[in-house]
């Protein structure tokens, strides 16, 4: 009996990958693609899809694990990949190979993705207020005390208590100021000051009507 021997050609492909972007946000939806070269013509098998956290790294839990049919040598694009976390990530494709066609990994450094978070901005005004109180045209030696007050912005008459007040002794004229480091105007609105002078035995009572010295805080 005679018998024939037919030589059988395996083709060595190589895969090649690319990402739909390098670069995401977190909860952003990326894809990998791949293409098979120096395969037959008719290439079957399946490609698998692999996704790792950090950076050259094609190890640990995969996060992708994306097996697609292979038909004719052309190779679906993976299942999307939603990173739900800021960082680095590595892709790698595996070919199956089969009958005709050897498996092919492609290299872990050649798809890198990274995914930077996209973090809610609150801004809101805030400050420390004080006041001075310049007083003038009493005698040199004026006494008494000047109480400076600040309103906020739900007392626009500034009748209710102040959110803020500060007594200073006087001894004649000048400017006085509060002192105020702790207390922070914050909230949305107009701020309005109040200030009175006691008096003294020589000189009459002043006061600074509510409103005259305001400030207005708006945080939109």
């Amino acid at each position: 009996m005679d018998c024939t021997y037919t030589n059988h050609l395996t083709f060595s492909p190589t895969i090649a990958t690319q990402l739909s972007a390098t670069t995401a946000k977190v909860g952003d939806s990326i894809t990998d693609s791949a293409t098979l070269s120096g395969a037959s013509a008719t290439a079957g098998g399946t490609v698998t899809y692999h996704a790792y956290a950090g950076e050259n790294t094609c190890t640990g839990t995969d996060l992708l694990n994306s097996t697609k049919t292979v038909t004719n040598a052309v190779v679906p694009n993976s299942d999307p990949f939603v990173a739900s976390a800021a960082g680095h990530y590595s892709f790698q494709a595996v070919y199956s190979g089969d009958a005709d066609n050897a498996g092919a990994t492609s290299p872990c450094s050649s798809e890198q993705l990274l995914v930077r978070a996209s973090p809610a901005v609150v801004t809101a005004q805030s400050l420390i207020p004080n006041d001075s109180f310049t007083f003038s045209g009493a005698t040199s030696t004026a006494g008494g005390t000047i109480t400076m007050s600040l309103y906020g912005p739900s007392d626009p008459g500034c009748a209710a208590t102040p959110a803020l007040t500060q007594a200073v002794a006087v001894s004649g004229n000048g400017t006085y100021s509060t002192t105020n480091t702790s207390f922070t105007a914050s909230a949305e609105g107009t701020w309005r000051w109040a200030s009175s002078y006691t008096g003294d035995a020589l000189n009459l009572a002043v006061t600074s009507s509510c409103g005259t010295e305001r400030f207005t805080i708006a945080n939109s």
